[in-house]
């Protein structure tokens, strides 16, 4: 609005690729222009902090402390820190209701099998054997974060990685170990009454006394953990620290 209409301002403030159009604008007025991301910068931001890197009034708040020398490595001239993400106080609250769930678990996934299949069939050999090793040192090693074990196997196999490479890598591993994890969480609670809602084929991994109750809305979301006597989380490898 204030870019429509001419009003002048110091600061602007996007969560991660909310109004791409309008930042190259902000930029080019010399104006700071914070990006407060609510995910690696590896993950879904990596193509717009590269073309924004470099202007001096650009600045990438990270909501986790994982990517800060990853970033620092890959991005030189970035100005970026950590500053972890509120929760929205209006929406998420305590509030003394009737427990209608024993454990519930608001998660998404994908067919993790089909993705490593399509990776065997699409990447070099060598460079599908290298993600493979590497979701199962994550996958053995859930404290250790990613930057951490790119940087033990790159050592290991006298790698240098340039950040196009580091990206495709941390996109591969980071993703399948996130999601395997929720699915083993949930695989290991299959005596226990568990409903689940979120996106993705939940159907072929639930088993037992598991249920899968489908998607629900954000808002929804809230009044379904206020139920809930213990709700799930499995936090995204992409935003582990080790």
């Amino acid at each position: 609005e204030c870019l429509e209409k001419d009003i002048p301002f110091n600061l602007a403030i996007g969560f991660d690729s909310l109004d791409l159009k309008h930042w190259q604008k902000i930029l080019n007025q010399k104006i700071n222009n914070i990006m407060w991301s609510v995910d690696s910068v590896f993950v879904d931001n990596y193509k717009i902090v590269k073309n924004f890197a470099a202007f001096p009034n650009f600045i990438v708040f990270e909501s986790s402390q994982a990517d800060l020398q990853s970033t620092g490595t890959y991005f030189p001239t970035l100005k970026h820190g950590y500053i972890p993400h509120a929760v929205d106080l209006d929406l998420f609250y305590k509030k003394d209701v009737e427990k209608e769930n024993d454990f519930v678990f608001i998660a998404s996934v994908f067919d993790y099998e089909q993705i490593i299949e399509n990776l065997k069939s699409t990447m070099p050999e060598s460079v599908y054997n290298l993600i493979m090793d590497m979701q199962s040192l994550c996958l053995k090693n859930p404290s250790i974060g990613f930057w951490q074990v790119s940087q033990a196997v790159s050592q290991a196999c006298e790698l240098k990685l340039d950040a196009e490479q580091y990206m495709l890598l941390f996109k591969n591993v980071a993703d399948i170990v996130t999601n395997q994890h929720k699915i083993k969480v949930v695989q290991a609670l299959s005596d226990f009454d568990l409903k689940i809602y979120g996106n993705g084929p939940w159907e072929k991994y639930v088993s037992g006394n598991v249920k899968y109750m489908g998607t629900c809305s954000y808002k929804d979301s809230a009044e379904i953990l206020q139920k809930s006597k213990i709700a799930l989380h499995v936090h995204p490898f992409s935003l582990c620290s080790g």
